[in-house]
């Protein structure tokens, strides 16, 4: 019997078969090299563009040149919004979603509050846009733009992004920088 069988190891005093040595030394060698290499993978990677939906850019989307291009007067209350435009936005994201001031806002998955938090909005003679922030898990920044018609006010166009501050110019550079994307739906606003 082996000194090491009351403990019920298998170990031996010759050299390890090179399978053996395989196992014990280049498999975690491997592991080591993949966890050191990962973050310089990921960080030289970090300005790629990785998403499915089209960059909501001046050159590809008119409405994204007309925030970068023209004036747009800027208000800061949903008081202030046409109430034609807030009619069309509240069938988008319903009223009691949105916290505006001091109202409690879910900024992450584990906060408490409403899931959109109002920043800010702006318009000119027929077209309109509005700011918000989604919390939880995905937070990001929507912006939905609305534009006179005939009929009314209808949604013409929405992005998702993530610029740097909530406040005009932030989102103004973060468009250009390509860091909104253009959202076809309602649902990922």
């Amino acid at each position: 019997m082996k000194p090491t069988a009351l403990l019920r190891c298998d170990f031996s005093v010759l050299p390890p078969t090179p399978p053996v040595a395989y196992l014990l030394l280049v498999r975690p060698m491997r592991v080591l090299v993949a966890a050191m290499l990962a973050p310089a993978l990921v960080a030289s990677n970090a300005t790629e563009r990785s998403s499915i939906f089209p960059p909501f850019t001046p050159e590809r989307n008119r409405y994204a040149h007309r925030l970068v291009a023209e004036q747009f007067e800027i208000v800061q209350s949903l008081q202030q919004i046409d109430p034609a435009v807030l009619k069309v936005y509240y069938r988008i994201v319903p009223r009691r979603d949105i916290a505006v001031g001091n109202q409690a806002f879910a900024e992450t998955d584990v906060s408490d509050g409403r899931p959109k938090r109002f920043d800010f909005a702006g318009h000119n003679s027929d077209l309109w846009f509005i700011v918000y922030e989604v919390g939880g898990r995905a937070y990001h920044y929507s912006m939905i733009f609305f534009e006179r018609s005939r009929s009314g006010w209808r949604r013409v166009a929405a992005a998702a992004g993530f610029p740097e501050h909530s406040d005009f110019p932030s989102v103004v550079r973060a468009v250009k920088k390509g860091r909104f994307d253009e959202m076809r739906d309602d649902e990922n606003l």
